[in-house]
């Protein structure tokens, strides 16, 4: 690796948290799967986990290198299991390097205990293609596929209002997603349809851009 003239500064980064040298050590030590310097940088500063140069992180270099105990730790301490730099998921890199621990790693780390992202990707996937009946016909079959996340952490809903489709998410799917753990309890989904309670009015709201 060439090291950028800005990870060569002991300075704070304008960007992303930590000094540009800690930042380029661990980029360094996730590459050859140097677990003790990695735990010593977080000691000292537990922000590390999140530093980034141009979308690069700690844990895409460990993932690229297939350092699977480096990724491990990384996860544990809070490293976003998504973001890679490029327009790949860290996942979809793992899956097309062959690299199976790690992509199992990353899936648990993406997603509840027994679901996995391809099962969402299916649903994502006909919602995008602006497949109504087919989104239907996955939904019919299996019902818990409303709550199914995608590579990304999406669920139906998400894609639903992304793509101005909330119809294509029927009132029971809507209203078993909304109530979930991303749901109204939490926070109101631009463009999601909610209801009150009985004898309430459904308001929908517009979709911001």
């Amino acid at each position: 690796m060439i090291q950028p003239d800005a990870l060569k500064k002991q300075e704070p980064l304008l960007w992303s948290a930590g000094i540009g040298t800690d930042v380029w050590e661990m980029f360094c030590a996730a590459v050859v799967g140097d677990l003790q310097t990695i735990r010593q940088l977080l000691e000292q500063d537990p922000r590390l986990v999140r530093a980034e140069y141009e979308g690069r992180t700690a844990l895409s270099c460990a993932v690229r290198e297939n350092r699977v105990e480096v990724a491990r730790l990384l996860l544990s301490r809070g490293a976003d299991p998504i973001g890679s730099g490029t327009p790949d998921t860290l996942l979809q890199i793992a899956r097309d390097r062959g690299f199976l621990e790690m992509q199992a790693l990353l899936e648990r780390a993406l997603t509840p205990a027994g679901k996995t992202p391809a099962q969402g990707e299916v649903v994502a996937a006909a919602i995008r293609a602006r497949d109504p009946d087919g989104v239907q016909r996955l939904l019919d079959a299996a019902p818990e596929l409303v709550h199914a996340f995608d590579e990304r952490s999406n669920q139906p809903i998400h894609w639903a209002a992304m793509t101005r489709q909330l119809d294509v998410i029927d009132e029971r799917a809507r209203t078993s997603t909304l109530s979930g753990p991303m749901g109204r309890d939490r926070c109101s989904w631009p463009g999601a349809t909610t209801s009150t309670g009985a004898g309430s009015r459904t308001s929908r709201r517009p979709i911001k851009r």
